[in-house]
């Protein structure tokens, strides 16, 4: 049975994609003129982000794999294993990045 957080953390990113998909489903008009569609869409995408990150070094940490403190250094020890295909591989290396924006 998974732990209640890591429960937690996937319950949270499938509520934000779900908005998030909402989100992109509205027409581009009225998106870019809507400063609070935007604010939104920022801070969903940071929860998703956030709960991925979370669960990478989760499953990091369980496996040992974790090389450093940083979301970068989880990123790249997850990525270092087949746990991530190839292809996403550079999306992976690139979330960190991206929570920080």
């Amino acid at each position: 049975m998974p732990s209640p957080g890591l429960v937690a953390r996937a319950s949270r990113a499938r509520r934000s994609l779900e908005k998030l998909r909402w989100i992109a489903s509205i027409p581009w008009e009225r998106y870019s003129s809507d400063e609070d569609l935007q604010a939104l869409a920022e801070r969903y995408l940071h929860i998703l982000l956030e709960s991925i990150l979370g669960t990478a070094a989760f499953i990091a940490a369980r496996k040992g794999l974790s090389r450093g403190p940083t979301y970068r250094d989880v990123m790249e020890a997850i990525t270092s294993t087949e746990i991530i295909s190839d292809e996403l591989r550079d999306v992976a290396l690139a979330m960190p990045g991206l929570k920080t924006c």
